[in-house]
């Protein structure tokens, strides 16, 4: 069956979607990540093959959301350098 309203799904689509410069959004998607990688790769049940995917995705992840930690933490530093120089503390 066609999809009557293609620009309204494509709408739909797009708003469920991280937006660019997110980067609170962002690291829980990661973290989200890492938590599902973690529970796969510690369930027994689950087969050798799907148990190696978690371990890949979960080294990706941690490795991502590192990086993504420091950047959020390099944008709060910078937050704060621009509101002293603003008020004038800085330069002094």
């Amino acid at each position: 069956m066609a999809n009557n309203n293609p620009h309204q799904a494509r709408k739909a689509k797009s708003q469920k979607r991280v937006r660019s410069g997110d980067l609170a959004a962002l690291r829980l998607k990661h973290w989200k990540a890492i938590l599902l990688a973690d529970e796969l790769l510690s369930d027994d049940s689950q087969p050798v093959e799907v148990r190696m995917k978690a371990g890949h995705m979960l080294t990706q992840s941690v490795g991502a959301y590192s990086k993504l930690i420091e950047a959020l933490e390099m944008e709060s530093r910078m937050a704060d350098l621009e509101k002293q120089i603003k008020e004038g503390g800085l330069l002094r």
